[in-house]
């Protein structure tokens, strides 16, 4: 295993400072044998000060309907067009750099530029492909003339598919397709969570993952890439009843994915303060940095839902819960290969951002609320989905300064 040697010696000052942080600061299973890993100290001081000025905001009173509540991603194009993914308008938003509604793409249907779900986007050079979560497609519309180039139907097998011990053991078509830079597909495939708990395929307490594989612009898999666990349930017992989560909680291990615009993906598994990096044909290198993990206590985890929400509240009350948050909390990639990362900070409501080159050496840091979720960092300009007081949903974009 290779590791840089300058980093280590740092990483051994940090962990021998006593016992109790010793134990915190231990290399995690899943970096023990990896190859090219750089570990960072603890609290590195960043090279650059960042500011972030806001410049538009718009909310749903600005648009014909409204939308943002049930919105499914965005893209922004190199000219500062914002692009929006409407969930229940099977449709996209166009924004104008001032503000203002442009144009929508799609309708709800099943012909050509036509959606049944939208789902994830991505721009690559002169096109915005978007693809149908349910019909699984995707479509490509111009981004000069807003027509509709093509419709890729995904829902097949690849004609090789079989040549692959495990995609045997799950005879189904890629469920998570994302198309990368060089035309080329990450395919996800992965079974379901068995919820009855009488079913002998129950596994809502295994560790369940899915697996990513290469598929090549003529529909063919070339290679595994990686696997990544999917989100760690809760399941308790309340009055007789088996109860599990229904939607992802913050506070359990999640599996983070982000993909750079030259086709690098970098992973992570949320606990750990790990990233590794792939390229096209596979493992290239990770990086490390020790975190203190914020403690977990079962009131707060409780407070996250109403208390008309029974189900969740009770099934925290009765599960094991873990004793701390994880590490991470969001990583997203920019059009510079910078890695915006942001991890649970101690101060109730706030994320701590951490930006960070692409090798793992620290730019930035800075403070910032949770309800102001940074989604997309592009053209030097930050675009954020804000909920305030009286639960209006905004999309907002903050000129970047750093020094």
């Amino acid at each position: 295993m290779k590791i840089t040697l300058l980093r280590v010696l740092s990483f051994i000052l940090f962990i021998n400072v006593g016992c109790k942080r010793k134990a915190n600061f231990q290399l995690p299973d899943q970096a023990k044998g990896l190859e090219n890993l750089t570990v960072f100290p603890e609290d590195p001081d960043p090279m650059l000060t960042i500011d972030l000025l806001h410049e538009i905001r718009v909310d749903d009173t600005d648009l014909d309907n409204n939308f943002f509540g049930g919105w499914t991603g965005i893209e922004v194009d190199d000219q500062g067009r914002i692009y929006i993914g409407d969930f229940s308008g099977h449709s996209i938003i166009v924004i104008h750099p001032a503000g203002y509604h442009e144009t929508t793409l799609g309708r709800e249907g099943s012909g050509p530029g036509e959606f049944r779900m939208v789902g994830t986007m991505k721009i690559i050079d002169d096109h915005i492909y978007v693809r149908d979560a349910q019909r699984f497609t995707m479509t490509s519309f111009s981004l000069d003339t807003h027509e509709v180039r093509e419709t890729i139907n995904m829902n097949r097998f690849p004609d090789n598919q079989d040549e692959f011990d495990e995609l045997l053991e799950e005879p189904d078509v890629p469920r998570q397709t994302f198309l990368l830079s060089n035309g080329t597909y990450l395919a996800g495939y992965f079974g379901p969570g068995i919820t009855n708990i009488e079913d002998p395929l129950y596994n809502l307490e295994e560790e369940r993952y899915r697996n990513y594989y290469i598929i090549d612009s003529e529909w063919v898999v070339s290679h595994k890439l990686f696997d990544l666990r999917e989100a760690a349930d809760l399941v308790a017992t309340v009055d007789g009843q088996h109860r599990f989560n229904l939607v992802p909680l913050p506070f359990l291990g999640n599996s983070l994915k982000a993909i750079s615009n030259d086709g690098y993906i970098y992973t992570a598994w949320s606990e750990d303060f790990l990233i590794k990096a792939y390229g096209p044909s596979g493992y290239k290198y990770a990086f490390y940095y020790p975190y203190q993990r914020k403690s977990l206590y079962k009131e707060e985890a409780i407070s996250l839902f109403s208390v008309e929400d029974e189900w969740n509240r009770g099934l925290i009350e009765h599960a094991e819960l873990p004793e701390t948050w994880p590490a991470l909390h969001t990583m997203i990639v920019d059009d510079e290969d910078r890695l915006w990362v942001s991890t649970f900070s101690k101060e109730e409501g706030m994320l701590k951002w951490w930006i960070l080159k692409s090798s793992g050496e620290l730019i930035s840091t800075f403070n910032w609320p949770m309800n102001r979720s940074i989604v997309k960092v592009k053209n030097n300009y930050l675009y954020t989905r804000e909920t305030d007081e009286m639960e209006v949903v905004s999309i907002n974009r903050y000129r970047i300064e750093m020094e």
